[in-house]
């Protein structure tokens, strides 16, 4: 019975400190400078966040306005070159420069399969000469995996269609191919996606029968779709954003099949495939088709529609993360997660006594005494695949980690 006790309180103990660990504060950051708008894009470029047309009222924007965190202010900046004015695009950065793709815009002709490059150094807007196809689409989700675009879902140019085509744009060859993916992945328009060690967590959106809360999660490294087996609950939700700190992916705002918009903020955590909610002080504003980018360590939260009017709000969201006794340890990064066999861990507390790998059962695999080091490898290969946790050990706590070794 004792046994027992201590394999059952070892296997929730990743669980139990995502469910009472997790907290963050909202704060207003500066608007001043920023247009109002909804269905609007975000890029950050050397600290600074780049933010992209856009409705603004009833009106297409064709705006590129800036914030700087550092200084909590505002710029718009004199450009050459063109934007294409949109609502419902997506926007990537691949070395340093920003790709602005898709959107939809009437006067062009509704969906837009338009793609436009920002250089944030030479304040130039260009349009590439592409080869391939751009399956035009509004409404999607688009992330940067190994100097490549991919996009996902979103409303095509046929009347009430959305797009099943994983369309994948390579900046280096200014080529657009359609990807011949295994797996399942539900067409859905106003998804939003993440990225967690090379992979890209494809979450919520709508489908014909309506909104979706699910995670289906692309490998580009095998064009494979896999779906995780979840717990915990993220509410079904459409016209969200999603930003990725620390390995963990927060989804922020959305709206509903009753056009509901919300103020929800619900976090995924992919090495234990569970969603939490967080206890946050201060005030989140409720809003769908808003967009939101990482600086540091914060999410700042730009935009959107808040059921009657077009918003112009700035919301920064700053989590903090405590382990039972110690906050330090919970830095802790794993990587490759899923593993082959090395393993990179980095940030380990100066005060670490030991690191010991564990299989389900508790039973101790490896074991490192005094590391005396914050970074170091350790090498899985001989261990045979499974789960198993990397649990650091100091004077006053215990934190531990699960790792998938294939």
């Amino acid at each position: 019975m004792k046994s027992s006790a201590i394999i059952f309180l070892f296997l929730l103990m990743p669980s139990l400190l995502l469910a009472q660990g997790i907290s963050g504060t909202w704060q207003s950051a500066s608007a001043t400078g920023f247009t109002a708008r909804n269905d609007l894009t975000s890029s950050v470029v050397s600290n600074k966040i780049y933010v992209i047309g856009g409705l603004d009222k009833s009106t297409l924007d064709n705006k590129l306005e800036v914030y700087d965190p550092s200084t909590d202010s505002w710029s718009t900046p004199t450009t050459t070159g063109t934007l294409t004015g949109r609502w419902g695009a997506s926007s990537c950065v691949v070395d340093g420069k920003i790709y602005v793709m898709g959107g939809f815009n009437s006067a062009k002709g509704g969906v837009l399969n338009v793609l436009e490059v920002f250089d944030p150094v030479a304040n130039t807007w260009s349009v590439p000469s592409i080869k391939g196809i751009f399956t035009g689409r509004d409404d999607f989700a688009a992330s940067v995996v190994g100097g490549k675009i991919y996009t996902f879902g979103g409303s095509g140019v046929a009347q009430n269609s959305i797009v099943s085509a994983v369309d994948v744009y390579d900046p280096a060859a200014n080529t657009w191919s359609t990807l011949t993916t295994t797996g399942t992945f539900t067409p859905r328009w106003g998804p939003t996606s993440a990225i967690v060690n090379g992979k890209i967590y494809v979450i919520g959106g709508s489908d014909q029968h309506g909104e979706l809360n699910t995670v289906e999660v692309f490998d580009p490294a095998t064009n494979s779709w896999s779906t995780p087996q979840t717990t915990g609950t993220f509410t079904a939700r459409y016209s969200l954003t999603s930003s990725t700190l620390d390995g963990k992916i927060y989804a922020l705002g959305g709206s509903t099949s009753n056009a509901d918009a919300l103020n929800t903020l619900e976090v995924f955590d992919p090495v234990t495939n569970v969603w939490s909610t967080p206890k946050t002080t201060g005030k989140f504003t409720l809003r769908a088709e808003l967009t939101s980018s990482v600086v540091g360590k914060s999410i700042y939260v730009l935009g959107g529609y808040n059921d009657s009017s077009t918003l112009n709000i700035n919301e920064v969201f700053t989590p903090s993360v405590n382990a039972v006794g110690e906050a330090a340890p919970l830095q802790i990064s794993l990587f490759p997660n899923p593993t082959n066999g090395i393993v990179s861990i980095k940030n380990i507390p100066e005060n670490t006594l030991r690191v010991s790998i564990m299989n389900l059962l508790g039973e101790t695999m490896m074991q490192l005494n005094n590391p005396h080091t914050s970074d170091f490898t350790l090498d899985l290969s001989k261990l045979v695949p499974g789960t198993y946790y990397i649990r650091f050990s100091s004077a006053n706590s215990v934190v531990t980690k699960a790792i998938i070794k294939n």
